[in-house]
C-alpha cells in the first residue's frame, strides 16, 4: 500500500527546490559533504529549508549536521558544505544498531493490530525507555539518542524522528512536524517537534515528550495521546494560547 508520508516534504517543494533536495540526498547518503550549485539557484533560506525538509523525510540520514551548513561563492558556483555528526565508520556501526533496534520493536508488534494499536505500543515502548535530556547534538537531535542501548537520552526532535523511523518500517504514514512551537505551561514554552500519524480515524498529532513523566510513573502510557487540530489549537488555561503552533499550510489536516 502506498504511503503518502514518504518524502512528504519533498512533495511540498517547487520543482526547482525538489532538484536541490535530490542533490542533497544523493550526496549525503554517500557521506559526501560538499555540493556545488550554479550561483543562479542559490538562496540561503531555501537551502536551509530544503535541508530541514530532507532530514525530516529521511530521518535515517542521522550523520548530517545541516544546522552548521556553510555556503561559499566561487565564481559562478555556490559551494555548500555540511559537517558530519559521525565518521563513516561510526555511522555504519549505528546504522546496524538502529536497524536491529527497529526490527526488534516491529517484530514484537502483532501485524494484525490496527494502526492505532501499533502506534500505541510503539509510543509506549519509547516513552518508558527514554529520558528527556540535552546531550551532544549528534545524539539529542537525531534518531541515535533514543535508540542507544547504553544511554537512551534525547529531546523532542529525537523522539519525533524515532517515532517516524519505526513507523516507516511498519508502513504507517508519519511525518515530523517542522519548526513547531509548544505551549505546555508558564515555564515551558518554545521551539518543539512532534509527529502527525495516520490511524483508522484519520491523521492525529502525537507528541513523544508530553507523557514521559507519567509513563514512567505508571509503568505504561495512560490517557489520551492522539489529538486533532481542534484539540491542540484550543486555548490553554494558563495563557489562553494554543498548545501548539506550526505551519498548517504544509501539514495534513487532523480532523
Amino acid at each position: 500500500m502506498a504511503n503518502w508520508a514518504y518524502e512528504y516534504y519533498y512533495k511540498q517543494l517547487c520543482p526547482d527546490d525538489q532538484l536541490i533536495y535530490r542533490q542533497f540526498f544523493e550526496k549525503w547518503k554517500k557521506f559526501e559533504t560538499e555540493i556545488r550549485f550554479k550561483a543562479s539557484v542559490y538562496h540561503k533560506e531555501s537551502f536551509s529549508r530544503i535541508a530541514d525538509y530532507l532530514l525530516c523525510d529521511h530521518v535515517d540520514l542521522f550523520w548530517i549536521d545541516a544546522y552548521y551548513m556553510k555556503t561559499e561563492r566561487k565564481g559562478d558556483e555556490i559551494i555548500v558544505t555540511v559537517p558530519l555528526f559521525f565518521t563513516r565508520d561510526e555511522s555504519k556501526m549505528y546504522i546496524k544498531r538502529l536497524r536491529a533496534w527497529r526490527h526488534n520493536i516491529v517484530t514484537g508488534i502483532d501485524p494484525s493490530l490496527s494502526n492505532k494499536e501499533k502506534v500505541y505500543l510503539l509510543f509506549d515502548f519509547i516513552e518508558r525507555r527514554s529520558t528527556y535530556g540535552k546531550e551532544a547534538r549528534k545524539f539529542s537531535q537525531t534518531i541515535v539518542g533514543a535508540c542507544r542501548l547504553d544511554n537512551e537520552v534525547t529531546v523532542c526532535v529525537g523522539f519525533a524522528k524515532c517515532i517516524k523511523y519505526v513507523c516507516d518500517l511498519m508502513n504507517i504514514p508519519c511525518i515530523v512536524v517542522v519548526k513547531g512551537y509548544a505551549n505546555f505551561g508558564p515555564n515551558s514554552q518554545g521551539a518543539h517537534a512532534w509527529n502527525i500519524v495516520e490511524i483508522e480515524d484519520g491523521c492525529r498529532h502525537i507528541d513523544g515528550v508530553r507523557y514521559l513523566t507519567s509513563s514512567k510513573r505508571n509503568g505504561r502510557l495512560i490517557g489520551q495521546y492522539l489529538f486533532t487540530d481542534a484539540e491542540v489549537l484550543a486555548p490553554r488555561p494558563h495563557n489562553q494560547k494554543p498548545l501548539y503552533k506550526w505551519d498548517q499550510s504544509i501539514s495534513p489536516k487532523c480532523i
